[in-house]
């Protein structure tokens, strides 16, 4: 119910951007989520170790990473501002990270990773005018660079970068990333957003 009337935005829901605390089940979440939304909307949900929360009664915007805190926190963009979207999905490359070793040079890091992107087609034109673009990566990869430097070096994305990287617990074990169809780790999610032309810069 209470994703419905979240829903009720004019022209319908573009876009749900979704922070989810990591004590609960990313999975859980993005069934839910998924289930209760229109089939058109692009879903791209992260966990973290911190939310946005009310300022009522408190000083800071930020709602302190309190075990058990259990909270959800989307963000909905209407059709009405977002004219189309698409996403991709950029594996890191990071499993030698992952065991405690560095063995690719970043060069050859970065260069895995655009390459898997120079096989992506965006199904529409990217202007530095009109189009920006989600980034969020695993945050315990240590691939934040590796992604950003990927990105430029391809050249498919020519306009802003908004995002960051999911958080987790303090245990820095794990992040979550659910791009829409699956719940990933070791990979970053990029949604590309072409504004509706009343928003354009």
């Amino acid at each position: 119910e209470r994703l419905r009337t979240l829903y009720d935005v004019p022209g319908g829901p573009a876009v749900v951007l979704g922070f989810i605390s990591a004590d609960l089940s990313m999975e859980d979440v993005s069934r839910a989520v998924s289930a209760a939304s229109p089939p058109d909307v692009k879903i791209l949900l992260m966990t973290t170790c911190g939310e946005l929360t009310r300022t009522a009664g408190t000083r800071s915007y930020y709602m302190e990473a309190n075990e058990g805190r259990a909270k959800v926190l989307l963000q909905v963009f209407s059709k009405r501002m977002i004219a189309e979207t698409h996403m991709l999905t950029i594996p890191l490359h990071n499993e030698d990270m992952r065991r405690g070793t560095a063995e690719l040079t970043p060069a050859a890091r970065t260069l895995r990773i655009r390459e898997g992107l120079r096989h992506e087609t965006i199904p529409f034109p990217v202007r530095f005018d009109d189009t920006f673009a989600f980034v969020y990566v695993d945050g315990v990869s240590a691939c934040e660079s590796f992604v950003l430097k990927g990105i430029y070096d391809s050249g498919i994305l020519p306009c802003p970068y908004i995002g960051g990287s999911a958080g987790g617990k303090l245990d820095f074990a794990h992040t979550y990333i659910y791009d829409g169809k699956k719940v990933l780790e070791n990979h970053a999610v990029v949604l590309v957003v072409k504004l509706a032309a009343d928003y354009r810069y």
